[in-house]
């Protein structure tokens, strides 16, 4: 399936904002400690995994399949958390092109008040964790502080899961053991990030065994990620 695009609002080649200056660029991506960028503002990245998906349709495409009465209600709810708990904008939103996750942005976007055009990605349609970390690398701007990506099981969760594990201090335990547990529709795994979106790359592989309870190696980087929160609609329709 070729890679499809919309509404890019970089150019590719250089990861800048169109008509942007590269010494803004090698600025804003370097590290600053405490996961802020230059101008003093932590990075953050939500995942999302799209809203419930109707069935009621076999001869669909797995692809072509609509959100159920249940998801077109969860996104919303969504939306509206989002649009709670940042007083700015999106930067970057990344979107599996599937019919499912289009959905889930539309009712999603609307509701958060997201001005900023997504980037739909044919590469996030069931993407593994590798995958996942290489959309990140390859469309996030340096600049980005806000990033959203919308995509699918079972990848989502064994990235995320991953990403946890992978941190060195202290994060939300509880948030990681629901995570692990349990990655339902339209649910949000929240990172702060304390590098670059350029060092969610590959590592080489290491021989240790994982700790009890992580996954085997990824052999993916994601070391700079760190759990804030997963919250999913039925959390915050009981909140």
């Amino acid at each position: 399936m070729a890679e499809h695009r919309e509404h890019a609002p970089f150019d590719p080649t250089t990861g800048d904002f169109v008509g942007g200056k590269a010494a803004d660029r090698e600025a804003a991506s370097a590290p600053v400690a405490g996961g802020l960028t230059a101008n003093g503002r932590r990075k953050e990245l939500l995942i999302l995994r799209h809203a419930k998906s109707s069935w009621e349709q076999p001869s669909l495409r797995d692809f072509d399949r609509p959100l159920s009465a249940r998801g077109k209600a969860a996104a919303p709810l969504m939306g509206r958390y989002i649009k709670d708990m940042f007083d700015e904008p999106l930067d970057c939103v990344l979107v599996s092109s599937a019919q499912r996750t289009r959905q889930t942005w539309q009712r999603l976007g609307l509701e958060a008040a997201i001005t900023r055009p997504p980037m739909f990605l044919d590469s996030l349609y069931l993407a593994a964790p590798a995958t996942i970390a290489k959309a990140l690398r390859e469309y996030v701007w340096p600049k980005a502080r806000r990033v959203l990506l919308i995509g699918h099981n079972p990848g989502l969760q064994a990235f995320c899961q991953a990403a946890a594990d992978a941190w060195g201090g202290e994060q939300d335990q509880e948030a990681r053991a629901r995570l692990v547990q349990k990655f339902p529709t339209a649910a949000m795994a929240r990172f702060s990030l304390t590098g670059a979106w350029q060092s969610l790359g590959p590592k080489p592989a290491s021989d240790a065994p994982p700790a009890p309870g992580q996954l085997e190696s990824l052999d993916l980087n994601l070391a700079d990620l760190r759990l804030l929160s997963f919250d999913t609609p039925r959390a915050l329709q009981t909140a």
